[in-house]
């Protein structure tokens, strides 16, 4: 769990830097009233599912799987809760999102031509349903 917290924060504060980079290259801001842009998880989640596709890790969604049964449940409600939900959002979306076969080489993760529905480097998750998983060279 402290490992998807510290994705999830370097994820938030890269997008955080990135933000205000834009912001302050741009001129944003009224009267000296720039402080960090506040980012929700309509911002994050987009900049999560392209770290999950780079990172090819094919076993992420069954490895989430066994951390959500085993957080406890007094973390399962805080920062630990949020990035472990933010982590299984941006599988469920790579695992349900058809992509090209060009989008998906431009972003790095080699799939089998002609594949099914979007995961990429993502397998099935144990589910046993070939047109989620896609064979990955890692």
């Amino acid at each position: 769990a402290r490992v998807l917290l510290e994705v999830c924060e370097e994820v938030a504060s890269g997008a955080q830097h990135s933000a205000s980079l834009h912001e302050a290259a741009s001129g944003g801001g009224s009267d000296g009233e720039r402080g960090a842009p506040c980012l929700g998880a309509e911002d994050l989640l987009p900049i999560t599912v392209y770290v999950v596709l780079r990172s090819r890790v094919a076993v992420l969604p069954s490895e989430l799987e066994l951390v959500a049964e085993l957080l406890p449940s007094e973390l399962a409600g805080g920062r630990e809760g949020y990035a472990l939900t933010t982590m299984q959002c941006a599988c469920h979306v790579l695992l349900r999102t058809p992509f090209s076969q060009g989008l998906l080489e431009a972003c790095g993760a080699e799939a089998e031509a002609g594949a099914g529905p979007a995961g990429a480097a993502l397998g099935d998750g144990g589910r046993g349903d070939p047109a989620l998983s896609y064979s990955v060279s890692l």
